[in-house]
């Protein structure tokens, strides 16, 4: 009795960050992907500069496929359920947003350190 009371108080007053939202969302081994073209992109920017602008680009193009993986599945669910509301469209379609969000970040980094490499040289 007391820990459902104590669950509940906690739904309503805790209120999850970005950090939270997004590692609810976005599945592990994603998240390790984009974790680990970040560390690489880090460690060449400092040792292997050719490597950086490459694996920029694949950062990005690699939130792509996730994200196309995810629209599929949903239009096929659509297409097994039936009519759907359009709250359900746009709050799908904003959780999908997600991987190629951490794309583009992962890819801006990787532009910021070539910039900052070229006004060293």
């Amino acid at each position: 009795m007391e820990e459902e009371l104590i669950e509940e108080v906690v739904e309503k007053v805790f209120i999850p960050g970005p950090l939270t939202v997004l590692l609810q969302i976005v599945p592990s081994w994603i998240l390790s992907i984009f974790i680990i073209l970040l560390v690489a992109i880090l460690f060449c920017g400092w040792k292997a500069p050719r490597w950086v602008r490459p694996l920029g680009s694949i950062a990005l193009a690699f939130s792509f496929i996730p994200w196309t993986w995810r629209i599929m599945t949903a239009l096929y669910d659509v297409k097994l359920a039936g009519a759907v509301s359009p709250n359900v469209w746009y709050a799908g379609f904003k959780i999908s947003l997600f991987v190629i969000t951490l794309g583009m970040i992962v890819f801006l980094i990787s532009r910021i350190i070539i910039a900052i490499q070229t006004t060293r040289n």
